[in-house]
């Protein structure tokens, strides 16, 4: 409530955006979406189910998540720009792309993770394909050891696979699983024991979102900042994998599932329109002529006038709140 009050308005944010991602490469204008509109969008969320407001939650999370979802999939494709074969040395050295390492590999699954758990569904599994098929291929921008360097990529692509019947992916055996990462998949026809698992996992999970500023030295990248550090996406997948595979689902009693935020997947809906997402997306084409972000093309066609298009102003007035206040519903 604080940050939606202070630093995070959207009064000063939207502005902010567009006038520093003028001219900007199509990664920075879409990080520059995350952590302005696109954080204010979250703890909107936050609050909102805080409230119980948990439709107008969703709505907000699932904005939030197309944010991410755009950014993941703008970034492959501005890596694979780089190393086409098309392009001369010269036209190579112009587009500046980190390679994709342990830590932001985690985060790209971390962001398909979020989408089913939130229950958008095709978009998750759009952008889940196209990571899987990473691993497929050979390709120049992935780090040697982007995949064995921690347990969070393999975890969920492991997932991935068994939600979708793709098979083996050879996770339980290159060694990348350790600790309950790999426990839960020892014990998946035990429904006991996954369910203390799960505990475990949970457990790993609050840890690292209690301390988000300790080094990193075990590889586990990705829970302990936003919005993961609120909000277990990797548990509520595992859940929603056993679900749909007609398997017993586990559910521990630990706080994080147990708090408001953790009702986000009770409900299946969809967001609108979203005017910065829009102009980010064009922004984007504008360097990246061929760039096509499938969802978001049927969003476009939605246009300003789609009904759950969310308000551009402040949710919450700045002004001192009696205990029984709320703020205005949209």
């Amino acid at each position: 409530m604080k940050a939606l009050k202070e630093n995070q308005r959207l009064e000063s944010l939207v502005p902010y955006f567009y006038a520093s991602t003028a001219g900007k490469s199509p990664p920075v204008v879409t990080n520059r979406l995350i952590t302005t509109i696109g954080v204010t969008r979250w703890c909107e969320a936050v609050v909102l189910a805080e409230r119980g407001r948990l439709d107008e939650a969703r709505l907000r999370s699932h904005v939030f998540f197309r944010y991410l979802a755009m950014d993941s999939w703008i970034y492959l494709d501005r890596c694979e720009q780089r190393a086409s074969a098309d392009l001369d040395k010269t036209q190579r050295g112009q587009i500046k792309i980190a390679p994709i390492d342990t830590r932001r590999l985690a985060g790209f699954f971390l962001t398909v993770a979020l989408g089913v758990a939130v229950g958008e569904l095709a978009i998750a599994e759009t952008l889940g394909h196209r990571l899987v098929r990473l691993f497929t291929t050979s390709h120049p921008y992935l780090e040697p050891d982007a995949l064995t360097g921690g347990p969070v990529a393999p975890f969920l692509l492991e997932l991935f696979h068994r939600w979708k019947g793709l098979g083996a992916s050879q996770m339980l055996t290159n060694g990348s699983l350790r600790g309950p990462f790999q426990s839960l998949f020892q014990h998946w026809h035990d429904a006991d024991a996954l369910e203390v698992e799960l505990f475990q996992l949970c457990e790993v999970h609050g840890a690292k979102a209690a301390n988000p500023r300790l080094p990193i030295r075990d590889g586990i990248y990705g829970l302990e900042q936003s919005p993961y550090c609120e909000y277990p996406a990797e548990v509520v997948f595992l859940q929603r994998v056993r679900r749909d595979l007609g398997l017993s689902v586990p559910d521990p009693e630990h706080p994080m599932l147990r708090s408001p935020l953790a009702k986000l997947s009770e409900a299946a809906c969809r967001s609108g329109y979203d005017q910065p997402l829009s102009d980010a997306y064009r922004m984007c084409r504008e360097q990246m002529p061929g760039l096509s972000v499938p969802w978001e093309e049927e969003f476009l066609k939605a246009g300003p006038t789609d009904p759950l298009t969310l308000s551009m102003t402040d949710l919450f007035e700045v002004r001192a709140e009696t205990p029984d206040s709320q703020p205005p519903s949209f």
